[in-house]
């Protein structure tokens, strides 16, 4: 794994940081930890200080988590440039994605088990690395995770066509969504909509499938939203609240607006209090 500075500007001449796993394995998953934005904005602050006045907020974090063809999930410091925590899986564990939960108190981590043959998803309590909540319930491979904003639920992707989305508390399935038609390789989950002093939490979910869709749909009630069409698998999808962005196997990243119905929401939830 090499970690290396970007942009190349606001630290010259950075060699990258090398790691070596070891033992070695392939890895297939890395991901960095965010850091609160309030600490980004004062470290972007701090830049702009300095003399950088097109620096934006960035995120600092120093720590990655990575995993792959091995039944275990390391926590690496580019900071001391060493590996500081381990997290294990259950045995004959292939890791395909990572994903910290918003308010950084949960590592989860999806894949498939060789032993068991089926789809699994471990997470972890960061601080004491104790197993928080172990999921069993894709029959095939986890492809992608996805935290609801409020670090309760996970939304997971898998090859077996659907999006589950379930409870780390409890371990219980809430939702299984079943609109696509091929393995599901990118979940991503709204942020919430901030409208004056009113809040609107997200119950938005998107998905991307081998199928050539993305499909928006309701955490709660499975209802689609909208349904947007590439010519090729989708590998990766985004929303920020307002903008949704897909890229695909076609080689091309689509932008479009998300917030169609925002409006709509925010007005029926002032008439009748919930979310439309």
């Amino acid at each position: 794994m090499h970690v290396w500075t970007y942009p190349s500007w606001f630290v010259r001449e950075r060699e990258p940081i090398k790691y070596q796993t070891y033992p070695a394995y392939a890895l297939k998953a890395v991901a960095f930890k965010p850091i609160p934005h309030k600490e980004s904005h004062d470290a972007a602050e701090a830049a702009r200080r300095a003399g950088y006045a097109q620096c934006f907020p960035i995120s600092m974090a120093n720590e990655i988590a990575i995993g792959g063809e091995s039944d275990q999930i390391q926590l690496f410091s580019t900071y001391k440039r060493t590996v500081i925590a381990t997290y294990l899986l259950p045995p004959s564990t292939m890791v395909t994605c990572l994903h910290w939960s918003p308010d950084l108190k949960y590592l989860a981590a999806g894949g498939y088990n060789s032993n068991e043959h089926k789809g699994v998803i471990r997470v972890w309590e960061v601080q004491t690395g104790v197993e928080a909540c172990t999921y069993w319930q894709h029959p095939q491979t986890v492809n992608a995770l996805a935290w609801s904003p409020d670090s309760t639920r996970i939304a997971s992707g898998s090859d077996d066509t659907t999006v589950q989305v379930w409870d780390v508390r409890t371990g219980d399935r809430t939702l299984t969504y079943r609109g696509h038609t091929h393995p599901v390789t990118a979940v991503c989950w709204d942020k919430p909509h901030h409208y004056s002093e009113y809040c609107f939490p997200s119950e938005q979910i998107l998905s991307g499938s081998r199928d050539h869709t993305v499909q928006a749909w309701h955490s709660r009630t499975g209802r689609r939203k909208f349904t947007h069409r590439h010519h090729q698998a989708v590998a990766s999808v985004c929303w920020n609240g307002n903008y949704i962005s897909s890229g695909s196997e076609d080689g091309t990243i689509d932008l479009y607006i998300g917030s169609l119905s925002l409006l709509w929401n925010i007005l029926y939830s002032l008439i009748y209090g919930k979310e439309r």
